[in-house]
């Protein structure tokens, strides 16, 4: 529809007037409104012009083309003929709402500015930046919901600059976002500092780009007008914790910031969303905690966790294993991180991520991976974050303080603030710096009768690294054995003690010292903690091999491989780390015999993994070596041993050899050695030995086979040289007397192991061991008819299996588990376990559902 020109004249007054805040206008109000003109435009209409414009004086001409485009464009269109044709599409729309839209354009012009300002400061390419699904479903229900006040509060470090871009991108500024025809103000120090929340007039905040009349205002008319208001209208706000911005400063914006909630009682379509520090939002909440009404305004969020005041928590690990893998895309580096824990937990704090890629781009061919990595990265944290930083001595001698005031962390890792220093300004801005970077936190602890702050280390990793370094300080001249005992002798054993002995062989080895294999092997530490220590050695190895000489570096992968040979199936978490020190060993290994063994121990993780892949690499590198090892150094033929196995599994013809084999050992075996140890050769020919034997199927052999091996090495079967080899050879045997009706010799057995591994009577233990060792229990009690203790360690057994990956041991488990259930007619336990089953045994490329399952379902 073509509108009269009159009336489209009429239209453009009325929006002059909304525009410049006046309701009914006089002669004297057209000079005002003229320099409003000029302001915004810079195009001078005078005001003689306006005064015939509204009437006030006689018309004899039409309008001439620049009047009328300098007046449509002082309204919000480009010109005379964008208002003609919008007003003809859509009608007579209200002044408000081409003010909404007008005020629309010009803040996506300053939040689209913002937005990429943001990502260009991100610490890594933001697309490898990682949004937080927990918050993004936050924010759209606030959106949504009557409340006007949201915060994004966190340490220092976990992305909430980058967090406020992805909630700009995904809910205003990709095409079809849910509000893009919403008013979004994305803005950032030091912009805030101009914030006038009364008028809302945004354009003090954006460099005057954008002015109304001087009565108008923004929110009062559409306060008036709700029916006007086209979407939300939201204001984001980052950047409150630039230390541009002083302590008085901030206290005027936020009090601006409550002015605004308050004046804006009642208006859902208002959203005030800000990104602060848990220090910096508190002091902000403090003040909204007077009033009742602003309480009501603050939406708190599902994850808001009151004690450390945050709602941004740690990424999780799916979340940490997108963000590596796009870093690696984009630094077009390959994947080498060992998903370990301890490195979860690290970047699970986005900052490591960015410390990380730092790390990348100085040397894409780094090998550090795993424990070395995870070294790497503390100390990079803290040489970034406290020794290069304002007031570093200050700050150290704090946290040395802290070190000290939680006991180095052997009973607590909290202290009272007032503990830490006196009222002296440097140690007082050096704590104000620490906690405001995310490497202090305060914890409130109220309660009826008592209130106070406690501090903390924001990050286990940091305080574990600081307690090292005041431990290392304090035994200096005795950084061997004295430091290393006296930390097994106060530390209990768990991730703290490992987290420590770690620095202290790291710091050993930085001052070459030599007797680090010691400290290693030391008496005093379980199988589980020389493991953690043998792989933590090995990730250094990979990336600096000249950090020990050659004649240490092989003795330590002999005695690496004579601990793997005794304790390997004692160790509770066989996973990536180990598999990689195992193969980080073998490519340093400088004798064929120690190639020989690594690569048989690779193959028993194989084995009882039931990984064909593994143990198919394992036997043709073992072929690849001198043959003569193989008769010189090992009792039985390991590779024969080891394709036994491989054809069994793959169900092929398997031939006599091992039955041949173990025959010959028992009948002539290599000479007494009467209170020798074995080699780890040895040790590992004994457990392929019996590894086998299962197969056979002959219990007697078996018990023959374990009791030659005892001859020949009664010291291996001692209470005090007991090891993992010995409680599995114990085991195999009393599994086999149970299957000859010797079940005296099966108990004496079993206490022999309780004698040997006290974990044993307490149930601490998960490994395969310990998985086998729950099976005997079960056997014994189904021979003594006690049928629901037998299914209790049945069902221990086949979880340990399950969780740790031992498949072989998880289909031992099952066997009697089901004869149990068989027995009772619980036939939905049965196949609700071979379901369970199946689903973990398909990725396997050995037949085993094929060879077990399938005719286990057709029995039941």
């Amino acid at each position: 529809m073509e509108w009269p020109l009159p009336e489209l004249i009429g239209i453009l007054q009325k929006y002059i007037l909304s525009k410049s805040g006046i309701q009914v206008i006089s002669p004297g109000d057209c000079k005002q409104v003229s320099r409003y003109i000029e302001s915004l435009t810079g195009k001078v209409i005078s005001e003689t012009t306006l005064k015939r414009f509204f009437g006030f004086a006689k018309q004899q001409y039409n309008f001439s083309r620049f009047t009328l485009n300098a007046l449509s464009e002082f309204v919000g269109f480009s010109g005379w003929e964008d208002f003609r044709q919008n007003i003809s599409q859509n009608g007579d729309l209200s002044a408000g709402q081409a003010m909404w839209e007008e005020y629309r354009q010009k803040a996506l012009f300053v939040t689209q500015v913002t937005e990429s300002t943001l990502k260009n400061l991100s610490g890594i390419p933001f697309s490898a930046t990682i949004s937080r699904t927990a918050i993004e479903t936050e924010f759209d229900y606030f959106l949504s919901s009557d409340y006007q006040l949201f915060c994004l509060s966190s340490s220092a470090g976990m992305g909430k600059s980058v967090q406020m871009a992805h909630l700009a991108e995904k809910f205003f500024l990709k095409q079809n976002a849910p509000y893009e025809k919403s008013i979004v103000w994305f803005l950032k120090s030091p912009t805030l500092q101009k914030l006038e929340p009364y008028d809302f007039s945004f354009e003090q905040s954006t460099g005057d780009q954008f002015k109304t009349g001087w009565r108008f205002s923004f929110l009062e008319h559409f306060k008036t007008h709700p029916a006007e208001v086209k979407g939300k209208l939201v204001l984001l706000l980052d950047g409150f914790d630039d230390h541009a911005i002083e302590t008085t400063e901030l206290d005027r914006i936020f009090q601006k910031v409550i002015d605004l909630l308050c004046y804006a009682q009642g208006l859902d379509w208002l959203k005030v969303v800000l990104s602060l520090r848990s220090s910096t939002w508190h002091k902000l909440y403090q003040k909204i905690n007077d009033s009742e009404y602003l309480k009501k305004t603050w939406f708190s969020g599902v994850f808001y966790q009151k004690e450390t005041r945050v709602n941004l928590t740690p990424l999780s690990v799916g979340e940490v294993q997108r963000a590596l893998k796009a870093i690696h895309a984009e630094i077009k580096s390959e994947n080498r991180i060992a998903g370990t824990p301890e490195l979860y937990q690290l970047f699970s704090h986005p900052y490591y991520l960015q410390l990380y890629y730092q790390l990348l781009e100085k040397n894409t061919l780094t090998s550090l991976r795993g424990q070395a990595l995870y070294c790497e990265l503390v100390t990079s944290f803290a040489f970034h974050r406290i020794y290069q930083s304002a007031y570093s001595i200050e700050k150290c001698r704090l946290l040395q303080k802290l070190v000290r005031a939680a006991d180095y962390g052997r009973s607590v890792q909290q202290v009272e603030r007032r503990a830490l220093f006196e009222a002296n300004d440097l140690y007082v801005l050096a704590y104000n710096d620490l906690v405001n970077e995310g490497i202090l936190q305060e914890v409130n602890r109220d309660s009826a009768f008592h209130y106070q702050i406690e501090v903390q280390f924001m990050h286990q990793s940091l305080f574990v690294y600081f307690v090292a370094q005041e431990l290392i300080d304090e035994e200096k001249g005795r950084l061997g054995n004295a430091l290393f005992e006296r930390v097994i002798k106060e530390y209990e054993p768990g991730e703290m003690r490992n987290e420590l002995l770690r620095w202290i062989v790291l710091h050993a080895l930085m001052q070459r010292m030599n007797d680090f294999g010691e400290i290693v092997f030391h008496k005093l530490l379980s199988a589980e903690e020389q493991c953690h220590l043998i792989s933590f050695l090995a990730d250094l190895l990979e990336e600096d091999a000249q950090i020990i000489s050659p004649e240490i570096k092989q003795d330590f992968i002999d005695k690496s491989v004579m601990f793997m040979a005794m304790h390997l199936l004692e160790i509770e978490r066989l996973d990536t780390e180990v598999e990689q020190a195992i193969q980080t060993l073998f490519n340093h290994a400088q004798t064929t015999q120690s190639k020989a063994n690594l690569l048989i121990v690779e193959a028993i993780l194989g084995i009882i993994q039931m990984d064909k892949a593994k143990l198919g690499k394992s036997i043709v590198q073992l072929k690849k070596l001198d043959k003569g090892i193989f008769t010189y150094y090992f009792p039985l033929h390991p590779v024969r041993l080891l394709e036994y196995v491989y054809h069994y599994y793959a169900m092929e013809p398997v031939g006599k050899y091992c039955d041949r084999a173990i025959e010959t050992f028992i009948a002539d075996p290599p000479g007494y050695l009467e209170n020798d140890m074995p080699d780890a050769s040895r040790l590992l020919s004994y457990q392929l030995g019996i590894f086998t034997s299962i197969f056979t199927r002959n219990p007697k052999q078996s018990i023959q086979f374990t009791q030659t091996i005892q001859q020949l090495h009664p010291e291996l079967f001692s209470q005090h040289s007991g090891c993992g080899s010995t409680m599995y050879l114990l085991m195999r045997e009393a599994f086999a007397c149970l299957r000859v009706q010797r079940g005296d010799r099966a108990k004496q057995i079993v206490d022999q192991l309780k004698e040997f591994y006290p974990p044993f009577s307490i149930g601490k233990c998960y490994s395969h061991l310990a998985g086998l060792y729950d099976i005997l229990q079960g056997e014994l009690a189904v021979a003594a008819h006690n049928h629901h203790d037998a299914a209790k360690y049945f069902q221990q057994a086949y979880v340990i299996g399950r969780q740790s990956g031992f498949t072989m041991l998880q289909v031992y488990a099952l066997l009697p588990l089901i004869r149990l259930y068989r027995s009772e007619k619980n036939f939905d336990r049965i196949t609700g376990l071979l379901e369970e089953t199946r689903k973990h045994v398909s990725r396997l490329e050995f037949p085993v559902e094929k060879l077990l399952l399938n005719r286990l379902m057709e029995e039941v």
